[in-house]
């Protein structure tokens, strides 16, 4: 359970998809073991390591291994954190067009940020980019806001059996990283967060029109260590 916990917790510490084909089960108490292998599935994202990410990693892992859930029952999550984690390992393992890959890290946005309610885009577009400018890791709120609506018109597109554009095929594939970036960072900060879904919304709608609220909501915010 440990390792493959830790091989989900890989998929958070930055975009990128850590997959194993192969490995042995040893038990301490006798000699006998078992190896398991499958096909895998692999991202088309990776990321690098070196020397300097030692300390960063070792604590990272450390306090967001304990916090995933069972990673033999990801589909049977039924929080919002596990859907949109779900959603964020579906979209980072995702093959075929990066329209796949941007509905899977827009449906994770969705699952943290959005309940039943009118105007959709906008309102997860406004939550998005105020819950990571307050967070400090996206400090172009307005950037972000267009991200995400972009992203959302290519999912609605998508997911109502349309596709895009021949010529729009570059910006999909520049974005689809970019929007999967956002799933992640939000993601691994629920896991971190105390304050529920509710309140934590309401916050986000107040800092909008509030300035005062924006200390407040840095507040919620501040348990959040790993981003």
């Amino acid at each position: 359970m440990e390792f493959l916990r830790t091989l989900e917790a890989l998929r958070l510490f930055r975009v990128g998809g850590v997959a194993t084909n192969r490995f042995t089960m040893r038990s301490e108490h006798s000699f006998s073991g078992g190896t398991l292998s499958g096909a895998g599935r692999h991202s088309r994202y990776s990321y690098s390591l070196s020397k300097a990410d030692i300390d960063s990693l070792k604590l990272f892992l450390h306090d967001i291994v304990p916090l995933l859930p069972d990673p033999r029952r990801l589909d049977e999550g039924i929080t919002e954190r596990e859907i949109a984690y779900t959603r964020y390992r579906d979209g980072l393992l995702q093959a075929g067009p990066s329209e796949r890959t941007i509905t899977s890290a827009i449906t994770a946005l969705e699952a943290l940020f959005l309940k039943t309610e009118p105007e959709l885009t906008r309102r997860l577009a406004q939550r998005v980019s105020v819950f990571l400018r307050v967070l400090g890791t996206h400090a172009d709120a307005q950037a972000t806001y267009d991200n995400v609506s972009k992203g959302y018109k290519i999912r609605s597109t998508f997911i109502h059996g349309g596709s895009i554009k021949a010529k729009d095929r570059p910006d999909a594939d520049s974005l689809a990283p970019i929007v999967l970036e956002y799933a992640r960072e939000c993601t691994l900060a629920f896991y971190q967060l105390t304050a529920p879904k509710d309140e934590l919304l309401a916050k986000l709608d107040h800092a909008m029109i509030d300035p005062a609220s924006v200390a407040q909501l840095a507040s919620i915010l501040e348990p959040i260590v790993h981003t």
